[in-house]
Order: C-alpha cells, then structure tokens, then sequence
C-alpha cells in the first residue's frame, strides 16, 4: 500500500488494518504524562492508543483526527494528527461518521478510500 494512502476506519476495524495506513477521528481521552501517546476514543467508542515518535508540544483539542500505521497489538502509531477547534467539531456527530465509515467500507466501489 502506498505510504499516502491512509483509509478511515473507527476501532473494530483496527486489527483488519494492520501494518497499513489508517486515518481515524476520535474524542481525547487522555495524554500520558511523557506525552509520548495519548488514548482517544473511536466513533465506534472503542479505547485506540495513539503512539508519537516525539513528545507532543501542544495542547490537544477535544477532537482529534490521526493518520498513522496500526501494529500489531491494533495501536495506531501516528505519523501526523491534526486537532480541531470548538467551533469546528461542536456540531460534529460522531454516531453518523462512524455510520458512514461503515458504508464506505460495506460499498468500496462507490466510495474513494485515499486520503
């Protein structure tokens, strides 16, 4: 698979991804004090442990959308995250995203996977 192709996936979905590129929006859990990961929950409300290759520097938003590769124990090691504004995800609704993650998946020809 190519290294920019990233396919949106909620939590159940994580083990039938991995060693591949995945795109996934969640709800910040918490930070780890090394600030080296940070859990976050899918719009499936599963528990994802996201892992940074360097300490963030930032403060996280509430909604957090991460692009990385899943490894074997279903963790999603982040290549890149970007987080959101109040103003941007306080209308968001998370049941529905995942509702149409699904379909994506269920009718792949009429849906593009890239990001």
């Amino acid at each position: 698979m190519s290294e920019s192709i990233y396919t949106r996936v909620n939590g159940e979905m994580l083990y039938s991804f991995r060693g591949q590129n995945v795109c996934m929006i969640g709800k910040l859990n918490n930070l780890a004090s090394d600030q080296m990961s940070f859990e976050i929950t899918s719009p499936d409300n599963k528990n994802v442990l996201v892992k940074l290759r360097t300490p963030t520097r930032e403060m996280l938003s509430d909604v957090i959308e991460v692009y990385g590769s899943v490894d074997e124990q279903g963790n999603i090691v982040c290549m890149n995250y970007t987080t959101f504004e109040p103003s941007v995800y306080s209308n968001f609704d998370m049941d529905l995203y995942n509702e149409t993650i699904q379909m994506i998946h269920q009718l792949p020809k009429h849906y593009v996977q890239a990001v």
